[in-house]
């Protein structure tokens, strides 16, 4: 007897624990879906929705996914407009905000500072949405999502009904669910009258599933947008795509301008040979000026830097010599009895004081060598610095403000198509991909036309943009 209660009481505790379990169970009771088509083919959708909370997912509210763009076959998009009318909670209005996700917004639907009590809530959802109503040949349609497919819950029951705009019939229906791409049919039209269609699940829907359904009716009630209103729309859609294709012409013309601004040396005007250095150049100054700067070198030195140390050994300030297959530098003395020039005096001009004070200084040798890079190096620095300053800006305009609208131009080309076009990730490695072909290519490009067109050292015709 003892045990057969046993099994009783415990049979009845067990099918207790399943019925608690199965109340505490967070889902979607109802999900209604009311579209109502405007005469001038808009959506005004108002949704209801049932829900039961127990503070395990559904703690201040619920959020609903909504996209704003469809992705056509070619990869470019097209918009969809949005916009929330009305949202309550069991009738009273409720506090909502949007955020942007992939692909659309998320409606946030509850009040971050209240939770919820454990129990059944309806929550109604009303919005306006364009550019949704299909346009085919023989025939408009609409062809609508109901619920979404990304809920996280199930949903017991769903139900669409989709109104016409006045003096529609509709021709034919269809209905799906299951989860996106899904073709299962388990749901019916249960009404048809009076320019609605009404459809229901005949099957709860899992989580990740949804109700999508189709009605088409006669073309001619809801006037179709006009050529110039669907490319204005096309183009506005896809702006960040064809910013972003337009940016290179931009950046040609911008330079192209530049180029015809301030990139052209001025006339040469007529050459006369000269049999004695310029007035106020030294050998650094003229290589500094004739090379363009330092980049010119000869086995890896700077040509400034050899002139610089060869006039300073002709002035007799520095004796050159080759010790051990090294570079040695020796200071000289005013004072030496070695023949120096009586030129060891005269005053230097910026860009070999520099280097003599840093390299050479109080030192009565140095050489050069890998053991002294941490004297040579500022003193190579002194030096660039000097030749910079003294004779950079006389002779070169470094168009940098114009280099820099054309990378700003480009960059902004690469965020209007990051932020406008939204683009995939096969849209965006094709991008990358296109990107470095191109850049490599007009690289090659400049390398031919600079070797073609090389006409004074150290620089070319298209050099000009950059220096000159």
């Amino acid at each position: 007897m003892i045990p057969i209660i046993g099994r009783i009481l415990l049979a009845l505790s067990l099918a207790l624990g399943l019925a608690g379990g199965a109340l505490a169970e967070e889902v979607i009771e109802s999900f209604d879906s009311r579209v109502e088509v405007q005469p001038d083919g808009d959506y005004v959708v108002t949704e209801t929705i049932t829900v039961r909370a127990e503070g395990l997912i559904i703690k201040r509210g619920i959020f609903r996914d909504f996209p704003t763009f469809t992705r056509l076959e070619s990869g470019l998009i097209r918009s969809i407009g949005f916009s929330v009318k009305a949202i309550t909670r069991d009738g009273r209005d409720e506090p909502w905000h949007t955020e942007r996700i992939a692909g659309g917004q998320r409606i946030y639907i509850g009040d971050a500072d209240v939770y919820l009590d454990p129990g059944t809530y309806r929550y109604e959802i009303r919005y306006r949405t364009s550019g949704q109503l299909g346009h085919h040949d023989d025939f408009d349609e609409v062809y609508w999502n109901a619920t979404g497919d990304r809920w996280s819950f199930p949903i017991r029951k769903a139900t669409a009904t989709i109104v016409l705009p006045p003096g529609a019939k509709p021709i034919r229906e269809a209905f799906y669910t299951g989860v996106r791409g899904s073709r299962e049919q388990d749901a019916r039209v249960v009404s048809r009258e009076n320019g609605q269609v009404v459809f229901e699940t005949i099957r709860p829907l899992r989580t990740f599933e949804g109700l999508t359904v189709a009605v088409a009716f006669d073309k001619g009630i809801v006037p179709a947008r006009g050529p110039v209103a669907t490319a204005f729309e096309h183009y506005w859609s896809n702006a960040g795509f064809y910013l972003f294709m337009l940016a290179p012409l931009a950046v040609l013309a911008w330079y192209g301008w530049a180029w015809l601004r301030v990139g052209r040396d001025p006339p040469k005007g007529i050459v006369i040979p000269l049999f004695s250095p310029p007035q106020g150049i030294s050998p650094a100054a003229a290589s500094y000026v004739y090379f363009r700067g330092q980049s010119a070198s000869l086995r890896g030195t700077s040509r400034a830097l050899i002139a610089a140390l060869m006039s300073l050994a002709v002035k007799g300030r520095i004796r050159l010599e080759e010790v051990n297959g090294k570079v040695q530098i020796t200071r000289l003395r005013p004072s030496a009895t070695d023949g120096a020039p009586d030129t060891a005096q005269d005053p230097l001009p910026p860009g070999e004081l520099a280097l003599f004070a840093r390299l050479v200084g109080n030192r009565d040798t140095i050489t050069l060598e890998r053991a002294n890079a941490k004297l040579v190096r500022p003193a190579l620095a002194a030096f660039s610095a000097a030749l910079k300053k003294e004779y950079e800006r006389p002779y070169f305009r470094r168009n940098y403000l114009h280099i820099f609208v054309g990378v700003l131009i480009a960059s902004l080309g690469v965020v209007a198509l990051w932020r406008l076009f939204r683009p995939t990730e096969a849209n965006m490695i094709s991008v990358v991909l296109s990107a470095v072909v191109g850049f490599l290519v007009a690289q090659l490009i400049m390398v031919v036309i600079a070797a073609l067109s090389r006409d004074r050292p150290g620089t070319s015709r298209l050099g000009g943009l950059l220096t000159a």
